[in-house]
């Protein structure tokens, strides 16, 4: 299994109470990058953006791996959305 720890940036002073915004979850050795927003969309953890234009840049391992605006349904990947979690940059064995 793979533990993926998502943490995000405060997007208001009353989300700043929450710092550092982190988020815990297990995915299968074999998951895919596109599992990841999957999940974070079932479970709410990002709020909604009241700008425009504004954007959520998401990192795998130092790695941009998508950028989405409001709607995390339709995630702009900046690799394969099928590209294996653990083949994304450098992972810490332990």
């Amino acid at each position: 299994m793979i533990q993926v720890i998502v943490e995000r940036d405060s997007v208001c002073m009353a989300d700043d109470g929450y710092a550092p915004n982190e988020k815990k979850f297990w995915l299968d050795d074999e998951a895919q990058v596109y599992e990841i927003f999957k999940e974070l969309s079932l479970s709410a953890y990002l709020p909604s953006i009241a700008g425009n234009n504004d954007k959520w840049d998401c990192f795998i391992n130092d790695v941009l791996v998508c950028k989405f605006g409001k709607n995390i349904e339709n995630p702009n990947y900046t690799v394969d959305e099928t590209s294996k979690i653990k083949t994304i940059g450098h992972f810490n064995e332990s």
